[in-house]
């Protein structure tokens, strides 16, 4: 060939390389630039950016990624890749990077994602550059050619430890919550706005035996058609209670009974309350359901003991009352209500009716004020209350009753609550009215005969040795004024005259004896229950009941020696006189007051009251001295003599600011000497005088 001709074809050649590459590099001179952007902004974004090829090899990581990890570029060459070893490789190649916890699975994900070609998304904890192992999320997509074939793999990373760290301390709050709930004694469960549930807690599922999921959606509400796990009787008023709280969002509370996985129904307390967010837009209910079968169980127990202990008392024939210590919340039981004509149903009925509104309604006027004293001073909280005052019946009439009460009070409030009855004793006073009237004539008729029998006795002792003194006097007489006077036989009469002078003495000694110590048997007493016996007499007279009588005695007293019957004398004696006393006064008069008290030797007993007092001659306490337009004087001696007996004293003083006291003092047992003391035979005269 000749050599021009080469020469030409040489040059044509290099013309057409050259023409060839100019043209490549001006064709792709836009793919260059977007090229360049792309690193770019790869390069610059907050995240990391890398591809792969179609069979997962690394073929770009961005610098600002490779920085973060501390390596270099012959981290994505994979050196000593060998075919069918790419996932050993891959894994030596990752385990520098990835936690390795995370890189068993991040491989797996990795090797499902190339297997089916679709877009994934990764959470794993990166090494960084320091060696602190970071959470991040990785987002992987395929890029695909007209063919749908894969020609790449694009990834980016971002860090997202914050987040995670948000997000494990927020699912351990959860389950720590859910821990609390499930370890809660309740049930919990949640429902939407249309009252359909939404959730129910681990104690709730078990107690049905089943879980939510497993009930349908439109058996998850309540209603009278389909009870679901709600007993048919209670289905209703669930409903209507539930959809009262829908419609309002007032709290849901309701008691109603629910099936049990055994089939058993059981009494549950039901709370719900309305969540709102934060401009008050509601957003779901939830409540909790109490198990409170044997509360409920016991509630009607005691409410079944509670109607059969008020029947009781209703049938009881005694009248029963009770009230608290603000004086209201009064009860009466029936018989009480049928007596006084109270019925519930008006203003004044027994619930919250006033205690001393009651008593001034249905307590005789002239017995008003020693009850409301006695109430006042005595609630009742140390020991059982008696007393008797007339009461009104239905009917107007004012009928005599006992009634006893006692205080209760509560450990927890302190507060004191009474209890008490009342008996109808008209027919007893009345009785004993009738029997005390007849019991003071007979008295009157033995007095007078004791005091005839008395006199005869005295005149007729007496008579003699008078009569033998008047003879003898006379034959003294005869022979002293004979004209020769017989002198022996005077002095003969005159020594007989002394004799039945002496005689005279002893019979008047002797009838005074009956006042004057004598033996009699004695034994050892309380002398509170010697006084709690007469005043307890004294006080259902109609002297008692007008004035009244009040006892202050001392608690522990030592007993004495006495003889029971002569002391109550002495008590009745002097009761009496101060009732008397206070009898005739005007306006208001203070009841008597008999106290007893002790020191080291002798027991003390007082009786005091507020009358005129005693005159202020010296003749009080004498032998037929007498205030009294009917007295006989003989009280008071009486008295005396029979405590002088009993080896104490007796005295009265003022009262202040007005008034007596009469006082008398007993030897305490064991200290009381050896003394004459009156007989049996002679205490029984006593006691008519006494009487």
């Amino acid at each position: 060939m000749p050599t021009h001709i080469l020469l030409t074809v040489i040059c044509a050649v290099i013309v057409g390389f050259a023409s060839g590459y100019v043209w490549r590099v001006w064709s792709t001179r836009h793919e260059r630039l977007v090229d360049k952007y792309a690193r770019a902004i790869v390069e610059g974004m907050p995240g990391h950016g890398w591809s792969n090829d179609p069979d997962g090899r690394f073929t770009y990581v961005s610098p600002p990624a490779l920085r973060y990890y501390g390596l270099d570029d012959s981290f994505i060459k994979m050196n000593g890749f060998k075919r069918g070893q790419f996932h050993e490789a891959y894994a030596n190649m990752l385990a520098q990077i990835i936690h390795p916890e995370d890189l068993q699975g991040t491989l797996d994900h990795w090797a499902k994602t190339l297997k089916s070609g679709e877009p994934a998304t990764y959470e794993y904890r990166l090494r960084r550059w320091d060696g602190v192992y970071l959470w991040h999320r990785l987002a992987v997509h395929p890029a695909r050619d007209d063919a749908g074939s894969i020609t790449a793999w694009y990834g980016t990373q971002i860090d997202i430890e914050v987040e995670k760290v948000a997000e494990l301390a927020l699912r351990k709050r959860e389950q720590e919550l859910q821990r609390l709930i499930d370890a809660l004694p309740v049930s919990i469960w949640c429902c939407d706005l249309d009252g359909y549930v939404t959730h129910f807690s681990k104690r709730l599922q078990t107690f049905f035996g089943c879980e939510l999921d497993d009930i349908p959606h439109s058996q998850r509400r309540v209603s009278r058609s389909n009870p679901g796990l709600i007993h048919p009787d209670d289905a209703g008023l669930a409903e209507d209670l539930l959809k009262h709280s829908l419609e309002t969002g007032e709290p849901l509370s309701a008691r109603y009974r629910m099936r049990r996985a055994d089939g058993i129904y059981r009494w549950t307390e039901q709370r719900g309350e309305l969540l709102r967010d934060a401009d008050g837009k509601p957003l779901q209910w939830y409540g909790v359901a109490i198990d409170i079968d044997a509360l409920k169980r016991e509630e009607d127990a005691l409410r079944y003991r509670e109607q059969e202990l008020r029947q009781l008392i209703d049938v009881i024939p005694m009248m029963i009352w009770t009230v608290g210590d603000e004086r209201g919340n009064t009860y009466f039981n029936k018989p009480l209500l049928t007596f006084t004509g109270i019925t519930p149903e008006d203003d004044t009925g027994t619930d919250g009716l006033d205690a001393g509104r009651a008593m001034a309604e249905l307590v005789h006027p002239d017995d008003l004020p020693a009850l409301v004293t006695l109430y006042n001073s005595n609630p009742g909280d140390n020991a059982v209350v008696t007393m008797r005052y007339r009461l009104r019946r239905a009917d107007g009439v004012y009928r005599w009753v006992e009634g006893r009460y006692a205080g209760l009070r509560d450990a927890s409030s302190g507060k004191l609550r009474q209890y008490g009855f009342l008996i109808d004793v008209e027919e007893e006073v009345q009785s004993q009215a009738a029997l005390r009237s007849m019991q003071e004539k007979l008295g009157d008729a033995a007095r007078a005969a004791s005091l005839a029998e008395l006199a005869a006795s005295i005149a007729h002792e007496v008579n003699q040795p008078l009569t033998a003194i008047i003879s003898n006097a006379e034959a003294c007489h005869r022979w002293l004024t004979l004209a020769s006077p017989n002198v022996d036989r005077a002095i003969a009469s005159a020594e007989a005259m002394i004799n039945n002078a002496t005689d005279a003495a002893e019979i008047v000694s002797s009838i005074r004896s009956l006042f004057r110590r004598s033996s009699r048997a004695r034994v050892i007493e309380n002398v509170n229950t010697v006084i709690q016996e007469v005043t307890r007499i004294i006080g259902v007279s109609d002297i008692g009941v007008k004035v009244g009588i009040r006892t202050e005695l001392a608690s522990n007293i030592p007993t004495v020696m006495m003889d029971r019957v002569q002391i109550q004398q002495i008590l009745v004696n002097l009761i009496r006189n101060g009732l008397e006393a206070l009898d005739g006064s005007e306006g208001t008069v203070s009841p008597i007051i008999v106290r007893s008290r002790y020191d080291e030797t002798h027991v003390i007993v007082e009786v005091i009251d507020d009358g005129v007092g005693l005159p202020t001659e010296a003749g009080i306490g004498q032998a037929f001295f007498t205030t009294k337009d009917d007295g006989m004087g003989m009280g008071l001696v009486i008295c005396r003599s029979i405590v002088e007996a009993h080896n104490g004293d007796l005295w009265h003083t003022k009262n202040s600011p007005q008034g007596t006291i009469f006082a008398f003092s007993l030897p305490i047992s064991g200290t009381e000497e050896d003394g004459a003391q009156p007989s049996h035979d002679d205490a029984a005269d006593i006691s008519k005088f006494a009487s």
